[in-house]
């Protein structure tokens, strides 16, 4: 085991935070890791490594950098995108059951002084670790309960400061033992609490994203990581920040991230191929199951739900009487609510076919991208429905996964009707006979 006496500074970007400060170099002196979007390495959008960038000059120097990557993977991490005002730029996403992570005997175990520094943004009603190690004998560590950060190691946590979703951030975390103890100091923007730990417990290999029993995953994108091997003073801290945004632009202009195109995921077409295969066996029945929000149910112009014009096409109409079509939407149902439920309004019902209309608002590619993995892994065949709330998200998202996509841009009647069609023509199943099609205006 290597015993390095260190500094960890995690940085993640707060809203509004160091705004207008003039842009300096990061502080070189004693930068043990430093982990930018260079540095990610990927297989289709699943990450396999977080790389540290190069510190020094020489071979030893080398060495210690490619000692220090990220490269131990639990979950599939994924790769997405951050428009940015100085280019589009990859990010690490983390959907609650992924990490990344490196070794002891490789990374190395920070015993002193120490600074981390993440730049970050936390998905809504997050919950987790965001960084921990990976030894029994080096767990100092950040996470997040109720809506709280906490800060400590193994043998305790503390309270610090209120948690924010949907908002990039700098944290900073300043470790200084003290005669057995520490504190550590955890400061966001403006915002700073120094908390006295009960023990001084080093920080013997690093994980992101989960701690070291992989209980308690965090859902958030992480973009730029930087350790220390020493504290570094307030002036230093400003100048880390200002040269996180010059990379990244001002805080404020970054939004959510998008989905990257999944060389590897499934085209379309082949889901496409795949359902009409189904239809066309006819001792087989299939289950179709909506999920998402209800908004887009409202009644057609016949009255009746998309849902329910489907049922009529395919059980009545095509004579498939052992299909089942559920409908499991409800107002304002997200895709992080459905990932957080997903067993009870999905899973259970054993579908064929999923056909996902999620909310606006919380709804983000990284959990939607988790969704349509889900329903995958269950053998399903998910199909995204988009309304006037998600519709450019929900587009973007389709296209990086090859998924099936029913497109609408707003929620009238009219627009419901014409999503029906829309599906009808999808799958194959549009027939000028039909008499469901015919009351539709198709």
């Amino acid at each position: 085991m290597k015993n390095i006496r260190a500094t960890l500074v995690v940085g993640v970007a707060c809203l509004g935070s160091t705004i207008g400060l003039r842009a300096q170099e990061l502080p070189n002196t004693g930068l043990y890791a430093l982990y930018q979007d260079s540095g990610l390495q990927t297989n289709g959008t699943t990450v396999t490594a977080w790389n540290s960038s190069p510190i020094g000059e020489g071979e030893q120097s080398k060495s210690q950098t490619r000692a220090r990557a990220l490269n131990q993977i639990v979950g599939a991490p994924r790769l997405m995108a951050l428009q940015t005002p100085t280019g589009r730029k990859n990010v690490l996403a983390l959907d609650g059951k992924s990490s990344v992570w490196g070794t002891v005997q490789a990374w190395g175990s920070l015993i002193g002084e120490r600074t981390l520094v993440v730049l970050a943004r936390l998905e809504p009603n997050a919950q987790g670790t965001l960084f921990d190690g990976s030894t029994l004998v080096g767990l100092s560590r950040a996470q997040i309960k109720d809506g709280i950060w906490q800060v400590g190691s193994n043998k305790g946590v503390s309270p610090s400061m209120g948690a924010k979703s949907g908002v990039w951030q700098i944290h900073t975390f300043v470790f200084r033992p003290q005669l057995g103890a520490m504190t550590v100091a955890h400061s966001v923007g403006d915002e700073n609490k120094t908390i006295d730990a009960q023990q001084n417990v080093p920080q013997g290999g690093l994980i992101i994203g989960t701690d070291a029993t992989r209980q308690n995953g965090l859902q958030a994108e992480v973009a730029e990581i930087l350790v220390y091997n020493r504290a570094l003073s307030p002036d230093e801290l400003k100048n880390t920040s200002a040269s996180i945004q010059k990379r990244w632009g001002p805080l404020a202009s970054l939004g959510a991230p998008e989905a990257v195109r999944d060389a590897n995921a499934p085209a379309a077409d082949s889901d496409r191929a795949a359902i009409a295969a189904k239809l066309a066996d006819t001792k087989s029945p299939i289950i179709w199951l909506w999920s998402g929000d209800s908004t887009n149910e409202q009644g057609t112009g016949q009255n009746r739900s998309v849902a329910q014009n489907f049922a009529e096409r395919v059980r009545w109409e095509k004579n498939r009487r052992r299909d089942i079509v559920i409908d499991q939407t409800s107002p304002g149902l997200d895709a992080t609510t459905i990932n957080a439920d997903f067993d009870t309004r999905i899973e259970r019902f054993h579908p064929s076919v999923v056909i996902l209309s999620p909310a606006g608002g919380v709804t983000s590619a990284l959990q939607l991208t988790t969704t349509i993995e889900r329903v995958r892994a269950l053998g399903a065949i998910p199909i995204l429905q988009s309304n006037g709330g998600n519709s450019a998200l929900v587009k973007s998202v389709a296209q990086s996964q090859g998924v099936l996509l029913i497109d609408s841009d707003t929620n009238t009647a009219s627009t419901l009707t014409t999503l029906s069609l829309s599906l009808f023509d999808a799958l194959g199943l549009k027939d000028p006979a039909s008499t469901i099609i015919k009351q539709l205006g198709g």
